[in-house]
């Protein structure tokens, strides 16, 4: 690299009073216009025009006064503008015993209420849920079908009979009799009329009259129920229901779902008159 022409480095020379030969950047001119190496137009001109540089330098470069806070001021820049280090997240504070304690109280509370609510929405679904099946199981649950005594199915007889006295109801078209509802092969005689009626109990019932008219009565009750009668499966005349003593004398005999009931006034004639005996083997 080049070295630069020592005339034109004013370095120093700007300095008032400063003797511009005597400086060391001066040095090879002070030499030279001593020594006569070069022309002494030559070096004073040079000379010149260096100390005229000086003299502008010395112009432009006046001294002024520092502002006040200047320092201050660059040093804050100066701060502001480095990136600070990101301080470290503060822990967060456990919370003191008072408060802890009321969170945990309303946690809990909190808690407890939604349990609450679920466990009564499971104990009404298994409340309903119990009732229906309660229910279901009540309506289809097959069940032990009741027992009637010959005591008990005498007083439902005596009622029967009185409710078929009425005349009103009976038909004399014993074609249209309903086939389950004939008298059995057990019963040896022609139906003369017949009618519809329904039991107290609501059992569906059927009276069937054997007896002519102005004959005494002698007719055939066939009810249909699923109760269970304390009686044979087929009509024995020793087996007589207890009716009073002023009523007809009646059997009973059941046949799966169908009660046959049959009662005959023995004024000239005989119960065992109206049924099939068995052969005797």
């Amino acid at each position: 690299m080049s070295r630069p022409d020592p005339a034109h480095q004013p370095n120093d020379a700007c300095r008032a009073g400063s003797p511009d030969a005597s400086l060391r950047s001066r040095a090879d001119l002070a030499a030279a216009q001593a020594g006569g190496a070069q022309p002494a137009a030559a070096v004073a001109d040079a000379l010149a025009r260096a100390e005229a540089v000086d003299r502008r330098l010395a112009q432009a470069l006046a001294d002024v006064p520092v502002p006040e806070g200047l320092a201050e001021r660059i040093l804050g820049s100066l701060l502001s503008a480095v990136p600070a280090a990101p301080a470290a997240e503060a822990a967060p504070r456990a919370p003191e015993a008072p408060e802890r304690a009321a969170e945990c109280q309303t946690q809990c509370l909190t808690r407890g209420s939604r349990l609450s609510r679920r466990r009564w929405v499971e104990l009404g679904a298994g409340a309903c849920a119990a009732a229906v099946l309660g229910a279901l199981a009540f309506r289809f649950w097959p069940r032990t079908p009741r027992r009637i005594v010959p005591h008990e199915l005498a007083q439902m007889t005596e009622a029967w009979l009185r409710q078929i006295q009425s005349p009103a109801g009976w038909s004399s078209d014993v074609a249209a009799l309903p086939t389950p509802l004939r008298p059995p092969a057990a019963v040896r005689a022609a139906p003369q009329r017949w009618r519809r009626f329904v039991t107290p109990e609501g059992w569906s019932s059927v009276a069937i009259d054997f007896a002519a008219p102005g004959s005494p009565r002698a007719v055939l009750l066939v009810v249909r129920s699923s109760a269970r009668f304390a009686v044979p499966e087929m009509p024995l005349p020793r087996t007589r229901l207890p009716l009073s003593s002023a009523g007809p004398a009646a059997i009973a005999w059941q046949k799966g779902d169908l009660l046959y009931v049959l009662a005959v006034v023995e004024d000239g004639q005989r119960l065992d008159d109206f049924i099939v005996q068995p052969a005797v083997v």
